[in-house]
C-alpha cells in the first residue's frame, strides 16, 4: 500500500535571499544601478529597485501588457525597500528618480508656452457665462417665453465656449507623499497617471491605519486600474476612468514589520500588491571620504533612456498595449507553471499568498517597462526580456519570504508550526496511530490554539493532506501516510 502514497511534499523557501540581479535590468540601467551603488555606498538591490519604479513611472501609465487573449495586466508595480536609518534611501531616490523629475520639468515648460494667453481667455469666458447666467435668472423672472428661451442659448453657448478653452493643470509625473483625497486629484489632474514616490513612509503607513478619513481606493484602484469614483459634500470630485499609479516606499524594517503587515492592510490586498527587498547593509570604513561619482557617459544613457520614455507615452491619449512573441508566451507560460507548482507546494507555508499569487503578474509588468526602456516605441517584447523578468521576480519572492517569512509577522510562524505539526504526527505514527482526529492533534499543537483553534489546525491539516502527507478518511479523521515519520526524519 506504501507506494500507492508515493512521496509527501515538503513545503519549502529559499533560505538565502541571493544578490540581486543587476544584469536582468536593460545594461544601461544595470551599469548606472551598479555605478551607484558603489558611489553611495549601497547594496546594487536599493538602487536597481528604486530604477524598477522610475521604469514604471517613466511609462506614465501609457502601457498594458496582455501576454494573450483574455490576460491584460495594467502597467504600474509597488516597491518597498525596507533598510536602516543612515542606509542612504532618500540620496538613492534623489539620484535614480531625477530623470523624472527633469522630464517633469521639461512637460512644464512645454505646457506654459501661451499658457497665460490661454488662462486670460478662460478668465474672459468664464465672466460672459457668469454674466449669461445672471440674464437667464433676470429673464426667468420676466416670465417671458422668449426671453428665457434666448437666455437659455446664451448660456449654453458661453459653457461650452468655457469647456473649449479649458486650461489642464501643468504636468506633475511624481509627488512624495499624499493624502488619499490629495492624490486621487492628483490622477485626476494628471490623465489617470502619477508616481508617489516616498523616501519615508512611516507617514503613509500611519495615515492609512489611523483613518481619519484616509482611503485605500486611489491606491488599489491606480495599481489595478479599477475607475475611481468619489463623491464629496464638499466639492467636486472629478472621475479617473482608468487610474495608473506607481508607488515606491522607503521605509525602516521596524516599521514595516509593525505596519506593513497590519490586519487592514492584509485583507484589502494592499501589502501583497508590493515588490519587496531589504537591501544589506555594505558601509564600511572603505567607504569614508570621496567616492567615485558615476561615469558621466552611463549616466547620460540612463537619463536619456528614461526621458525618451516619458516623452514616447505622455502624449499618448490611451494605452498602448504589448504583445509577446511567440517565443515570449512559452517561457512565459513555464515560468507560470513553475510559480503554481511554488504555490501549491508552499500553500502551508505561505507567508502572503497574495503575493505569490500576483507575482507573475508584476513579472509581466515588469517585462513591459524594460522592453519600452530598449525602444520607447515596441509593441512587442521578446523571450529574454520575459526571462529577465522572471529573474527580477524571483528574487522579489526570496526577499519577500526572508521578510514575511523568518523576520516580520505571525506568517512567518505559521510556516514553522507546519514543521511543528509534522512533527507532532510523526510522533503519533511512531507510537502506533495510523488514523488520527482533528482534535486529538490540536491538544498537542499548543500554538494552535494562538493561532485559531481547531479550525485553524483542521486547516493545516487539509494543507497538509494536498501535499501528501496524509489523507481524509471520514468528518475531521486523517489517514497517516504509512511511512510518515520516516520522510519526516528525512526533512529535519
Amino acid at each position: 500500500m506504501s507506494e500507492l502514497w508515493g512521496v509527501p511534499a515538503v513545503p519549502e523557501h529559499p533560505a538565502e535571499v541571493p544578490e540581486f540581479p543587476t544584469h536582468a535590468l536593460p545594461k544601461p540601467v544595470a551599469l548606472f544601478v551598479e555605478q551607484v551603488a558603489e558611489s553611495v555606498g549601497v547594496d546594487v538591490a536599493m538602487p536597481g529597485s528604486v530604477a524598477l519604479a522610475v521604469l514604471s513611472a517613466a511609462c506614465v501609465g501609457r502601457i498594458k501588457v496582455s501576454p494573450w487573449p483574455g490576460w491584460t495586466e495594467h502597467g504600474p508595480i509597488w516597491v518597498t525597500i525596507a533598510a536602516q536609518p543612515g542606509e542612504r534611501k532618500t540620496a538613492i531616490k534623489n539620484v535614480m528618480a531625477a530623470p523624472l523629475e527633469a522630464a517633469t520639468t521639461s512637460l512644464v515648460a512645454e505646457a506654459m508656452v501661451g499658457r497665460d494667453e490661454r488662462l486670460a481667455l478662460l478668465k474672459a469666458a468664464t465672466k460672459a457665462q457668469n454674466k449669461a447666467e445672471n440674464a437667464l435668472a433676470e429673464a426667468m423672472n420676466g416670465g417671458d417665453p422668449d426671453t428665457i428661451a434666448a437666455a437659455q442659448d446664451t448660456l449654453r453657448a458661453r459653457t461650452e465656449d468655457v469647456t473649449a478653452r479649458a486650461v489642464p493643470a501643468l504636468p506633475k509625473l511624481i509627488g512624495d507623499d499624499a493624502t488619499s483625497a490629495a492624490l486621487h486629484d492628483e490622477l485626476a489632474a494628471n490623465g489617470g497617471r502619477f508616481a508617489l514616490m516616498v523616501p519615508e513612509g512611516t507617514g503613509l503607513f500611519h495615515r492609512l491605519l489611523t483613518g481619519n478619513g484616509e482611503s485605500l481606493a486611489p491606491y488599489l484602484a491606480g495599481h489595478g486600474g479599477d475607475a475611481l469614483r468619489r463623491s464629496l459634500v464638499s466639492r467636486k470630485v472629478a472621475a479617473v476612468e482608468d487610474p495608473a499609479l506607481t508607488v515606491l516606499v522607503m521605509v525602516q524594517p521596524k516599521v514595516l514589520a509593525d505596519k506593513g503587515s497590519d490586519d487592514t492592510l492584509t485583507w484589502s490586498g494592499f501589502a501583497d500588491r508590493f515588490l519587496y527587498v531589504a537591501p544589506a547593509s555594505v558601509l564600511t570604513p572603505a567607504h569614508a571620504g570621496p567616492r567615485p561619482a558615476p561615469d558621466a557617459f552611463t549616466e547620460a544613457e540612463y537619463v536619456g533612456g528614461v526621458t525618451a520614455m516619458v516623452e514616447a507615452l505622455w502624449p499618448l491619449e490611451a494605452p498602448r498595449v504589448l504583445t509577446l512573441t511567440d517565443d515570449a508566451k512559452r517561457a512565459l507560460t513555464e515560468f507560470q507553471k513553475i510559480q503554481l507548482t511554488h504555490q501549491t507546494l508552499n500553500r502551508v507555508a505561505d507567508p502572503m499568498p497574495g503575493f505569490t499569487s500576483k507575482l507573475i503578474g508584476a513579472v509581466v509588468r515588469m517585462a513591459g517597462h524594460m522592453a519600452v526602456f530598449d525602444n520607447p516605441d515596441a509593441e512587442v517584447i521578446d523571450a529574454d526580456t520575459v526571462a529577465n523578468a522572471w529573474e527580477l521576480g524571483q528574487y522579489f519572492n526570496s526577499s519577500m519570504w526572508r521578510l514575511f517569512g523568518e523576520s516580520f509577522t505571525p506568517a512567518g510562524q505559521a510556516a514553522e508550526l507546519a514543521i511543528d505539526m509534522l512533527g507532532t504526527l510523526a510522533g503519533m505514527h511512531r507510537r502506533g496511530w495510523s488514523v488520527v482526529q482533528t482534535r486529538d492533534v490540536h491538544k498537542r499543537v499548543r500554538e494552535l490554539a494562538v493561532a485559531g483553534g481547531i479550525a485553524t489546525c483542521r486547516q493545516m491539516l487539509n494543507s497538509l493532506a494536498e501535499l501528501g502527507w496524509l489523507r481524509l478518511s471520514e468528518k475531521d479523521a486523517w489517514e497517516l501516510h504509512p511511512r510518515l515519520s520516516e520522510h519526516v526524519e528525512r526533512i529535519r
